[in-house]
């Protein structure tokens, strides 16, 4: 994809580096290395942080004209399988709940769309209340490329979203598709039995 992935939250940076290196550790040296960056200007992300569940995020996606759709879109959670499997239940969810933000609410409407969503979610193999996952699933191996440039071509110079269950807890991950506006990197050593008390400030993309 040539992107840049950071993590607001040295702890989960951290974190993710321990889980990372712990099967592959060198004995020679118990640490890790963590790279901070600071931005010297705004940039215009594709925010992905709101949605409670992968529906409410495919919808919106698909809404917005992202071909993901399509024979060039993989579910690599599914033997490769390209996501066109899933268009037919998808756009039937788009027509029955797009711009409806209580559908949850109406029973009969959720006894007729039930159905489909599970169609979608049996496919994807991903959890239903983790939508980050989906955003991990466009930005991996081929799908990377094309989702990234979809994105450019609507104005976005990168992505956030959230891979945890609960979208107000855990670290955001940001990809950049540039460093043009990340000042000079600082790197950090750590060693592992000083990582569990890591934090920074949100202002800093570790």
């Amino acid at each position: 994809m040539s992107a840049f992935f950071f993590f607001n939250s040295e702890c989960q940076a951290v974190g993710t580096a321990r889980c990372a290196t712990k099967k592959y550790a060198d004995k020679r040296d118990g640490s890790i290395w963590i790279t901070r960056c600071n931005l010297k200007d705004d940039m215009k992300l594709l925010d992905l942080r709101s949605f409670d569940t992968v529906i409410d995020m495919l919808v919106f996606l698909v809404t917005e004209r992202y071909n993901i759709l399509s024979t060039q879109y993989k579910s690599f959670f599914n033997d490769a399988a390209t996501l066109d499997n899933i268009k037919d239940s998808t756009l039937f969810l788009v027509c029955k709940i797009h711009g409806n933000n209580t559908y949850y609410n109406d029973s009969s409407l959720m006894n007729e769309i039930i159905p489909h969503v599970n169609v979608v979610i049996e496919f994807l193999k991903i959890n239903i209340f983790v939508p980050g996952q989906f955003v991990q699933l466009l930005t991996d191996y081929s799908n990377g490329p094309l989702f990234k440039s979809e994105v450019i071509s609507k104005g976005y110079e990168g992505i956030i979203f959230n891979e945890t269950s609960n979208r107000n807890t855990g670290s955001d991950t940001v990809c950049l598709f540039s460093t043009q506006k990340l000042e000079i990197p600082i790197q950090k050593k750590y060693d592992y039995e000083r990582t569990r008390t890591a934090t920074i400030s949100s202002s800093h993309l570790p």
